[in-house]
């Protein structure tokens, strides 16, 4: 015989927190066997590039080759607008474009857009290089997270290693190096028109100022691909077919968000100190445990400063003990000191083409 109390009915955190369970897994099935259907007609797939590179792009980069790869499409048209980002990305970025079976297409657009920074590389990584009229490429000299100089034996050691992957590119594709490479060593920035002219990139100014005139001028042209099999593009007049980010590409993408990241630190924080200060609580715990899954799997696809995280441990033990001892709010200071400086060195890892930082006010709100 049961026990009484086995027929009370299920607390509602127990009941929520499969339900939950299920949705993610239900979201996730949809997102992986929602996929493109494949066109019938002779079409080009086009994805819509303007934010900063990173683990997020990278993400979008690899799943709209590999959509372009498997969809029957001429190629990948990336339209790009970008100031730059994270050197590790940009390298992995340009890597999937040398090695894709489909052409790949990189066209800095709109007017007024540009390929700044790691973006320059990203876009000549392609197999064409296109410009539209009034935008601009480079400025891809390497600077700290912060945006500051680096050390000067560790500047020279990047600058030559980038140097060496620029004049790979150009080489391989047969364009101006001399000219590209000083987009590295002199953070040099070349208008759409300039870049044509010099051979930096195929396509620019009057050559492009749309996508479909791009499409045309490309028409029959001879693309040598990473396998070494030559494809003659079949562009003109060809239908345009966007890849759209997934589901799961935007929710990647807003959990690698520098803030997102600072506030999962908090609640992970908060719900273990309340789930060991209140034992079976359940409720703040298992919410306490998924924010520091989901933290740790964010912090595992970028590249913190580790010093960072040790003080924002720290702030968040002297709160503790200021809680618990009479300090007077002496360690309360030192909290908010710590958890500020370790938050802002945390997204500043040191290496070049730093991503988005955190911003102070939210960990200083959060104190308040």
């Amino acid at each position: 015989m049961f026990p009484h109390h086995a027929n009370r009915k299920p607390e509602v955190p127990t009941l929520l927190f499969p339900c939950f369970i299920l949705a993610i897994i239900l979201s996730v099935f949809f997102v992986v066997t929602g996929g493109s259907a494949e066109a019938a007609s002779t079409h080009v797939d086009v994805m819509v590039f303007n934010g900063d590179v990173g683990p997020a792009s990278l993400r979008f980069l690899t799943h709209a080759i590999d959509t372009a790869e498997h969809d029957g499409s001429q190629a990948l048209v990336i339209e790009i607008d970008t100031p730059g980002g994270d050197i590790e990305s940009m390298k992995s970025m340009t890597q999937a474009e040398l090695a894709s079976t489909v052409p790949v297409i990189a066209y800095v657009s709109p007017a007024g857009g540009r390929a700044g920074s790691a973006g320059a590389f990203v876009t000549l990584a392609a197999h064409i290089a296109a410009m539209a009229p009034t935008t601009r490429i480079g400025a891809s000299s390497p600077v700290s997270g912060s945006g500051g100089n680096l050390d000067t034996t560790l500047q020279a050691k990047i600058e030559n290693d980038l140097v060496a992957a620029m004049s790979g590119i150009q080489m391989h594709y047969g364009r101006n190096v001399p000219l590209a490479t000083a987009m590295v060593t002199g953070a040099k920035s070349y208008d759409d028109t300039t870049a044509k002219q010099q051979h930096i990139v195929d396509y620019g100014g009057d050559d492009a100022p749309s996508l479909s005139a791009l499409l045309n001028i490309v028409n029959g042209r001879a693309v040598v691909l990473g396998s070494g099999q030559t494809v003659y593009l079949q562009t003109a007049g060809a239908a345009t077919q966007t890849i759209n980010q997934t589901a799961m590409d935007v929710f990647y993408g807003f959990l690698l968000d520098p803030n997102v990241i600072f506030l999962l630190f908090i609640v992970a924080m908060i719900g273990i100190y309340l789930e060991v200060s209140h034992p079976g609580a359940i409720l703040p715990g298992v919410a306490g445990a998924i924010a520091l899954l989901l933290f740790l799997f964010a912090i595992g696809s970028l590249t913190p400063n580790w010093a960072g995280l040790g003080l924002m441990v720290l702030a968040f033990v002297l709160l503790v003990l200021d809680v618990r001892l009479p300090t007077h709010g002496v360690l309360t200071v030192g909290a908010v000191i710590s958890l500020i400086v370790g938050t802002l060195l945390f997204f500043n890892s040191g290496g070049p083409y730093g991503g988005p930082q955190v911003n102070p006010l939210v960990s200083i709100l959060w104190e308040r």
